[in-house]
C-alpha cells in the first residue's frame, strides 16, 4: 500500500483530495500540513512513499515546492498538482552533486 502525505495551503480541497483517495485500495492519505515547516517535520517522521503538493500557481512558497522537500532530504516520489494547469509534475527525491560532465549526463540518463 503507498502512503501518501499531502501538502496544501487549501484545506477544503485538501478534504476533498483525502475523501477521493481513501476509496482507492492501494493508497492511503498518512498525513496533511498547511505549513512547509510542520509538513517537513511530520514527513520525517511518517516516511510517505508518496509526497502530494497543490498549489494554486499564486506563489512558490517552500510548502508546494519539491526543492525544498528534495534539499531537505525527502526521498519520497514528489507529485506536484497545479489547480491552475489541471496537470501534475512527477519528481523523483534524489539530489546529486555534480563534479565533472559524465556527473550530469549519468543524472540525464
Amino acid at each position: 500500500m503507498k502512503r501518501v502525505f499531502i501538502c496544501s495551503g487549501r484545506s477544503l480541497f485538501s478534504e476533498g483530495l483525502k475523501n477521493l483517495l481513501a476509496d482507492q485500495p492501494d493508497l492511503t492519505v498518512v498525513g496533511w500540513q498547511s505549513d512547509a515547516g510542520e509538513a517537513l517535520r511530520s514527513i520525517q517522521v511518517l516516511q510517505p512513499d508518496t509526497l502530494l503538493l497543490v498549489h494554486d500557481g499564486s506563489s512558490s512558497e517552500p510548502l508546494t515546492s519539491a526543492s525544498y522537500y528534495v534539499r531537505a532530504g525527502v526521498k519520497a516520489k514528489i507529485v506536484e498538482l497545479s489547480l491552475k494547469t489541471n496537470c501534475v509534475y512527477v519528481y523523483q527525491g534524489e539530489e546529486r552533486t555534480i563534479k565533472e560532465v559524465s556527473d550530469l549526463v549519468q543524472a540525464l540518463e
